[in-house]
């Protein structure tokens, strides 16, 4: 029988059987309700809801709404929410996908996550921390993959700043352990795509390997690549530009510091940017260090303009620029201060650049420069109200082009929708020679979205004035809309103008929309109005004389064609020249009537034109000249791309004369013109009147001109007058640098020195052309071929001769001139000059001969007896014998003073005698200038520093007086009276 002991062991066997089996049994029962829990969880659509439901008031900070989907194969979520005391956390429309059979071999592997926005916002200010960022140490135990994270748009909010935003943010990465390997990464924000691919470790201060790239619309070469290597306590950031910008960046950053800071070199070497292809940049550099509560550096920038720069440089300045100098900022108390401080030279010039911001202060904020006597100043921002101020007192001074001085100042408060006032101010604007304009001045008032600007120029020829009101478009063209409500132009030669009534206005990069305007001046109106887009060209120009005619012209024109066919209307009826407002030479009046009509086509390097243009019952008036032709008519003819006129003048004495050509209208136009007339009068108002029948041909191009023919010259009266008293001009060696006008009298171009003429022209002197006047008085005969080629001087070929009746008579005396020729072989002002002018004192006969080719003439005297040439000179200007004493009449004086000036004289006793009875030493006969200015001077010392002077014209009615008075050994005094007068100081010096 079994013992209690064994019993109890039995029951002890059987119970522990029993209950293994039953917690297997329970445990294969737990199991399959797990394993059926989490296949309903995975795969159940209500499963997530039902857990966020029962286990989310676990986290009361996190809120979750929209939960759609499965756990097996991915979840949607509305937006996701977490907030604390410090953060706050919101996360729309995001869309979760992974693989959930890859956990079985140990890796997580998230196959998408799509994020419709983030945003991530500081919800206080962020306690200031005293620590350095400490290493870190991420070890996961597991591999992970991310093959889509797409996030469209992600916005940062710091404490009471304005929001940060980021677009289109794209991930595809992978790791384990501390390994984190970044297939691609692509972020955009303000206006910026970055890329970025590479590896770092979580561990001590994340060393990674970075290779980035940006894009940019702004930056000329589109794209940047860098490099980023190191890790967070020494990161080395470098980048290189294209060959076209060959800028290089090195920096190196530590982040790891409370305050993260930072070094950076900007270095270039020689080279041109686009744009900017008068400068060569010579190497320089940039170089900043500091953290994120100060920084500065320095600036060393290099320019020099290159030989072939089409820029207008001074020749005198050295082709260069250069500015360098130090740059700072400080951020005190969250607000950030910056200074400027470069200096250097333009051209030679000192150039000062300053500058200077306080964050908070707006108005201390101030950008000043100077470039010699040039300033900009600028003080404040727009946003909060800034003033400007801009004088450059010499425009010369930076160019060579242009000339002047430019006034502007203002002040302007907002940006966009701000509002002030702009005033600039041009004087004496001039381009070479030429003066654009006296005063310029442009006043602008208002804001952005309306403004007034008036607009007042001046110069020496016309003066106007507008008044313009409208808006500035900022949408894309932009544009300016308005109208013009007031304007005025005024002229010496064409009267005032004024506008009748406001006339709308459109104004953009591609289309001009000009409303009718309408400007009058009686008895005159002319109105325009114009539409210029980019489709089509419409322009009318009408002008209204009520009875004195009336003319219009229709212009139509395709812009989008390369070389637009000409399409234009002209209609002229009527139109009375004498009233127009135009312009002419001062004198020359223009009458009579023009009519006719005209069709213009073709192209601007080929134009057309059909139609008929006629001037009847013409005038043509030059008083100066004595012209008074007519009447006259002229009809021109105009057929595809030529042009043929006809016209008959008549003067009001018995001339007439008919004009025949023909023109091409190409642009490489050439135009032949005929002109036959007999007996047409003109003249030179008061010296000269003549009659003159032409035979002339024309033949003219834009290149040249060519004229053939002759002239007959029938009658002529030719008087020469007296020239007026001057005073003394320059000597030879003296160089006028700028006239009275302020020009420069070297740089005068007319219009003949700058075309080339091939000229031959025969002038034929008639049986009635007389010269008389300043004591001659001849007939004139002979013929002169008068020539010119391309480049060269006027040139003359024949002979001009005095007539038999010749004679010259000054101071009592008339001598006849026996011969007189002038012979012409070259420069017509150089003939070879051989004249003699003789008078018979009883049996005998002196004479004076002048010969040699101008200005090199020589003269002697010449007797038919043996006598010397004093006693010539006597017999010639006094006529008597040196022989007969006694002093001279003030006649004789002016006789022999009239010998002196031809040098024939020398000292004789007479002039001895009259000075010592004078009380003057050195009393002496000479001359002054030459030519026609000639004066005869006589001089002497009335004390050891006072000389004296009196000169006398010989050909005209000239004089002089001067006195030189020694104020020491070196420096003299001299005054000079005459038409005008001159005081000057002598200072003389040897070398």
């Amino acid at each position: 029988m079994p013992s209690l002991k064994a019993r109890v062991l039995g029951v002890a066997r059987f119970l522990l059987r029993w209950t293994l089996r039953a917690l297997w049994m329970l445990s294969i029962q737990v199991f399959l309700a797990l394993m059926l829990l989490l296949v309903w969880v995975g795969a159940s659509e209500s499963a997530p809801r039902w857990l966020w439901q029962e286990f989310g008031q676990a986290v009361p900070a996190l809120r979750i709404s929209g939960i759609e989907g499965r756990f097996l194969t991915g979840l949607s979520l509305h937006s996701v929410q977490w907030q604390n005391d410090k953060l706050g956390i919101e996360a729309n429309n995001i869309t979760l996908s992974w693989l959930p059979t890859n956990l079985l071999h140990g890796s997580v592997d998230i196959a998408q996550a799509h994020i419709e926005s983030l945003r991530v916002e500081q919800l206080r200010q962020p306690d200031e921390t005293t620590e350095p960022l400490a290493p870190i140490h991420v070890d996961l135990p597991f591999a992970w993959y991310l093959h889509d994270v797409q996030m469209k748009k992600l916005t940062w909010q710091g404490w009471q700043a304005e929001p940060v935003e980021f677009n289109t943010l794209a991930l595809s990465a992978s790791g384990s352990g501390t390994q984190v390997n970044i297939d691609s990464l692509s972020l955009a924000a303000f206006d910026v795509q970055l890329q970025a691919s590479g590896k770092l470790s979580l561990q001590d201060y994340v060393p990674m390997e970075l290779a980035l790239s940006a894009k940019n619309p702004v930056i000329p070469w589109q794209k940047q690549a860098l490099t980023v290597q190191g890790a967070l306590d020494a990161l080395q950031i470098k980048t290189q530009g294209p060959a076209k910008w060959p800028l290089t960046l090195s920096a190196q950053l530590n982040l790891v510091r409370v305050q993260p800071s930072f070094k950076a070199n900007l270095s270039w070497p020689s080279w041109s940017p686009e744009g900017l292809t008068d400068w060569l940049i010579q190497p320089g550099k940039l170089m900043v260090s500091g953290d994120l509560k100060q920084a500065k550096g320095t600036l060393d920038l290099n320019l020099r303009l290159k030989e072939s720069a089409a820029l207008p440089w001074p020749k005198a300045w050295p082709r260069r620029a250069q500015l360098a100098g130090p740059f700072s900022w400080q951020l005190d108390q969250g607000a950030t201060n910056a200074q400027v401080n470069w200096l250097g030279q333009f051209g030679g010039m000192p150039w000062q650049l300053k500058g200077s911001y306080q964050q908070g202060n707006s108005g201390a904020a101030e950008l000043d420069m100077r470039l010699a006597d040039s300033r900009l100043r600028v003080s404040g921002l727009p946003a909060t109200g800034s003033r400007f101020e801009l004088n450059v007192p010499a425009l010369q001074r930076f160019q060579s082009e242009f000339s002047g001085a430019v006034k502007l100042q203002g002040q302007w408060r907002g940006l966009i929708d701000g509002k002030g006032q702009m005033t600039a101010q041009l004087d004496q604007i001039g381009q070479g020679e030429q003066q654009l304009w006296r005063q310029l001045v442009v006043d602008l008032r208002g804001s952005v979205k309306d403004q007034t600007t008036d607009i007042r120029l001046s110069r020496d020829d016309v003066t106007a004035q507008a008044l313009l009101r409208g808006r500035l478009i900022t949408n894309d063209p932009l544009s300016w809309q308005g109208q013009l409500l007031r304007a005025e132009i005024d002229t010496p030669a064409a009267g005032r103008w004024f506008l009748l009534a406001p006339s709308a206005m459109r104004l953009s990069a591609t289309t001009q929309q000009l409303g009718q305007q309408c400007w009058q001046q009686q008895p005159y109106t002319i109105c325009a109005d114009a539409n210029l887009s980019p489709e089509r060209w419409l322009a009318k120009l009408t002008l209204d004389g009520g009875r004195l005619g009336s003319a219009a012209i229709n212009l139509r024109r395709n812009p989008k064609v390369a070389e637009p066919p000409l399409d234009i209307d002209v209609v002229i009826k009527a139109l009375h020249l004498s009233a127009l407002p135009v312009a002419l030479p001062q004198g020359l009046s223009v009458a009579g009537q023009v009519s006719g009509a005209l069709r213009a086509s073709g192209n601007l390097k080929q134009p057309k034109a059909n139609g008929q243009l006629m001037w009847q019952d013409g005038e043509v008036k030059l008083p100066e000249f004595a012209i008074d032709w007519r009447p006259i008519t002229l009809k021109a003819n105009f057929t595809g791309d030529r042009v043929n006129w006809v016209g008959d003048l008549r003067d009001q004495e018995q001339g007439r004369a008919t004009l025949t050509g023909t023109a091409s209208l190409s642009k490489e136009w050439q135009a032949t013109l005929q002109i036959q007339g007999e007996q047409l009068s003109a003249g030179l108002r008061p010296m000269a009147r003549f009659r003159f029948s032409p035979d002339l041909t024309l033949d003219a191009s834009a290149k040249a001109v060519k004229i053939r023919g002759q002239v007959q010259v029938p009658f002529a009266r030719v008087k020469l007058e007296d020239f007026k008293a001057a005073a003394a001009k320059p000597s030879a060696d003296a160089v006028i640098v700028m006239n009275r006008q302020g020009q420069d009298p070297r740089l005068k171009t007319t219009p003949l020195e700058a075309m080339a003429i091939d000229a031959y022209v025969t002038i034929l002197m008639g049986d009635d052309v007389r010269v008389s006047g300043r004591g001659l008085d001849t007939s004139l005969q002979g013929r002169l071929a008068v020539t010119q080629s391309p480049g060269s001087f006027v040139a003359a070929n024949g002979e001009l001769r005095f007539g038999s009746d010749a004679y010259f008579e000054a101071y009592g005396q008339r001598l006849t001139i026996r011969t007189g020729r002038f012979l012409f072989a070259g420069p017509i002002g150089r003939p070879d000059i051989n004249l003699e002018a003789v008078r018979v004192v009883d049996d005998v006969t002196v004479g004076l001969r002048i010969t040699g080719r101008t200005p090199n003439t020589s003269a002697s005297l010449f007797s038919d007896q043996s006598m010397s040439q004093e006693e010539m000179l006597s017999y010639l200007v006094l006529g008597r014998s040196l022989s007969n004493t006694g002093a001279p009449t003030p006649a004789e004086q002016q006789a022999l003073a009239l010998g002196a000036a031809l040098k024939l004289t020398g000292r004789t006793g007479i002039f001895e005698k009259l000075g010592s009875q004078l009380g003057v030493e050195g009393f002496a006969l000479s001359t002054e200038g030459d030519s026609s200015d000639t004066k005869v001077a006589i001089s002497g010392n009335l004390s050891k520093k006072l000389f004296i002077s009196f000169g006398i014209g010989l050909f005209d009615q000239s004089q002089s007086v001067k006195l030189r008075y020694r104020l020491s050994p070196k420096l003299s005094l001299e005054a000079l009276t005459s038409l005008e007068s001159a005081v000057t100081l002598f200072y003389t010096f040897r070398r």
